[in-house]
C-alpha cells in the first residue's frame, strides 16, 4: 500500500513539475497575445466600428464615445502593463527584530513554531507569503500565478491587477454597448465584416469571463484573503490556529490595505505608481484565534519566561506596529492576546517545511 502511495505522489510531483515548465514557456506568449488582442479590438473599433457610429448618431455623439472608450482600454493597458512591471514584490532576506516579534502571529505556524521557512530560497516566510513553484520564489500577500500576465499575483501589483480586471470588463460593455443592433448583428452572424465578428466575440467572451473573476476578487478583496488563503480558511479550518480569517478588519480598512489610505474612493480607479500599504511582511490582524492556540501560547510564554531573565525592548516596537495598523480587536484599541502571549518568545526556531505549488488561475 505504501509503495503506491509513493508511485501516486510521484506521479503528481512529475505532473505538476510539467504544469509549471509549460506555464514558464508558454507565459510570455500569452502576455503578447492578450497585448495583441486588445490592441486589434482597438484597430477594429476605429476602422469598422466608428464608421457606424458616425453614420447612426452623428460626429459629436460619436466623438464622446470615443473619448470615453479611449479613457477606458488607456486605464486597462496602463494597468496590465503595471501588474507585469511592478510585480508582486519580494520577501527580505534579512528581517528586523520588530518584523521577528510581530511574525509570531502568523495564523499559518504550527503548534511550537516562531516562524515559517522556505526550504527552497532558503529563508523565513514572512506572514501571507507562499512559494510560487512556476516563478520560483516566494510571493509575498500571493493570490496565484496568472499565465495571462506572466507573473504572480501578489502584494504589489494585487491593486493593479485588480483595475486591469475592472477596465477590461467596463471596456468590453462599452464596446459591446456601444450600438448594440450591431453588437447583435456580429453575434448573430449577421455582420458582414469578418474582422468584426471575430472581435466581437472576443469581446463578450473577455466580458463574461473578467466580469466573473471580478466579482470574485471583489469578494476576497472586501474580506482581506487571497485565493490561497480562502481555500486553507474553509478546507482546513480545523487545523488552523484561528475561527475565521485573522486578516479581516472591516470592508473600507480591507479596500485601503489594498488602495491606499487617506485616498477618496473615486481616486482608486486613477492610474497610480503608489505602492500599497504596509511593508509585504507584517499584516493587521482582527482577534480571532482560536481559544485553544491562545492557552498554548500563554503556557510557552510563560515557560520561556521564566527561563529568560529579560525581554527584547523591539517586542516593545512591534506592539507599537499592532496597535497603530488596528490589531487586537479590530478597532486598534488593545493588542491581540496572542502576540502579546508570544512576546518573550524570542529565542528558539523552528523550520517549516511547508513548499508547494503556486495557485494558478487562467
Amino acid at each position: 500500500m505504501n509503495v503506491v502511495r509513493r508511485c501516486i505522489s510521484a506521479s503528481c510531483d512529475a505532473g505538476l513539475w510539467c504544469v509549471d515548465k509549460a506555464i514558464t514557456i508558454i507565459g510570455p506568449l500569452l502576455a503578447v497575445l492578450a497585448t495583441g488582442l486588445i490592441l486589434m479590438v482597438v484597430y477594429v473599433y476605429f476602422t469598422e466600428f466608428l464608421p457606424i457610429l458616425v453614420e447612426k448618431y452623428g460626429g459629436f455623439h460619436s466623438e464622446l464615445l470615443t473619448l470615453l472608450g479611449l479613457w477606458l482600454v488607456c486605464n486597462l493597458i496602463y494597468n496590465y502593463m503595471a501588474t507585469i512591471w511592478f510585480g508582486p514584490g519580494s520577501t527580505p532576506d534579512v528581517l528586523t527584530e520588530e518584523q521577528k516579534f510581530a511574525m509570531l502571529d502568523d495564523p499559518e505556524l504550527d503548534e511550537g513554531m516562531h516562524y515559517r521557512y522556505c526550504k527552497r530560497c532558503r529563508k523565513i516566510k514572512p506572514m501571507r507569503t507562499h512559494h510560487c513553484s512556476i516563478c520560483n520564489v516566494c510571493v509575498p500577500k500571493m493570490d496565484h500565478h496568472c499565465p495571462w500576465v506572466n507573473t504572480c499575483v501578489g502584494h504589489r501589483n494585487h491593486k493593479h491587477f485588480l483595475l486591469f480586471l475592472f477596465y477590461m470588463c467596463t471596456a468590453s460593455l462599452f464596446y459591446l454597448t456601444a450600438d448594440v443592433q450591431s453588437t447583435i448583428n456580429a453575434l448573430t452572424g449577421k455582420q458582414e465584416s469578418a474582422l468584426f465578428m471575430i472581435s466581437t466575440v472576443m469581446t463578450f467572451s473577455a466580458f463574461i469571463a473578467t466580469g466573473l473573476f471580478l466579482i470574485w476578487n471583489l469578494f476576497l478583496l472586501a474580506t482581506n484573503q487571497s485565493t490561497i488563503e480562502f481555500y486553507g480558511n474553509h478546507l482546513s479550518r480545523e487545523k488552523r490556529r484561528y475561527t475565521s480569517n485573522p486578516y479581516n478588519v472591516g470592508v473600507f480598512r480591507n479596500i485601503e490595505e489594498v488602495f491606499g489610505r487617506g485616498t477618496t474612493w473615486w481616486s482608486w480607479c486613477l492610474p497610480s505608481r503608489a505602492p500599497p500599504v504596509g511593508d509585504g511582511v507584517i499584516y493587521p490582524m482582527n482577534n480571532s484565534l482560536n481559544s485553544s492556540s491562545s492557552t498554548s501560547s500563554a503556557q510557552q510564554h510563560a515557560a520561556s519566561h521564566s527561563s529568560d531573565s529579560h525581554t527584547p525592548n523591539s517586542a516593545s516596537a512591534a506592539y507599537s506596529w499592532r496597535v497603530r495598523n488596528g490589531g487586537g480587536n479590530g478597532n486598534g484599541s488593545e493588542m491581540n492576546g496572542h502576540s502579546h502571549s508570544h512576546s518573550a518568545a524570542h529565542g528558539a526556531s523552528s523550520r517549516s517545511l511547508e513548499d508547494g505549488h503556486g495557485v494558478l488561475q487562467l
